[in-house]
């Protein structure tokens, strides 16, 4: 929250129910989230009412120019496939963010305990977690990332890093302890 701006025009990708929006209420700002999950945009609408929220892939998605201040991936950019595509996709939201503009990425930690077993070794970080929905069992993808790789993407995707840690609910921690990847990255205020 000390990043964002009042004001500021927020880009949630994979925005699932709009749950990030009870956290920038605050700070008033302008808001479009993005999901590819009808069910989860509908229950979205309904509890944020006024706000925009669109159908739409991540990699296709058009996302404009100089339109962002800050753009989210809160547990979303892990679930594309290869290096390739998660390096297209962080350079159109980089062309999307305004100098000096943000980007907030989260990925699950696949290297904890819990789902380290789940890690392929071909293909190398592709992981498959089993999700119960009351009725059968799915398995959804989660490239298992770690922080040096998503240090180095963010990058070559033209950011510069201002934060990088592993977490555990809120609190930083080492590698081993940590649920999630954290990263805070920032588009240059002006062109070099």
């Amino acid at each position: 929250l000390p990043y964002i701006a009042e004001r500021s025009h927020v880009i949630d990708i994979g925005c699932g129910n709009g749950r990030l929006l009870g956290m920038l209420q605050d700070k008033h700002c302008t808001y479009v989230g993005i999901d590819q999950s009808d069910g989860l945009l509908a229950e979205a609408k309904k509890l944020w009412p006024g706000y925009s929220f669109e159908l739409g892939d991540m990699e296709t998605y058009h996302y404009g120019r100089d339109r962002f201040d800050a753009a989210f991936f809160i547990a979303s950019l892990h679930h594309l496939t290869t290096t390739q595509a998660q390096l297209h996709t962080l350079q159109k939201v980089f062309t999307a963010l305004n100098p000096g503009g943000y980007v907030f990425i989260t990925t699950w930690n696949m290297w904890q305990q819990k789902y380290r077993h789940y890690v392929q070794k071909d293909p190398y970080h592709h992981s498959y977690i089993p999700y119960n929905n009351g009725q059968s069992i799915h398995h959804r993808f989660y490239y298992a990332f770690t922080k040096t790789e998503l240090v180095a993407l963010c990058k070559k995707a033209g950011l510069t890093i201002l934060e990088a840690w592993y977490s555990n609910k809120e609190a930083k921690v080492k590698r081993t302890d940590g649920r999630n990847i954290c990263i805070v990255a920032q588009k240059a205020k002006t062109s070099a």
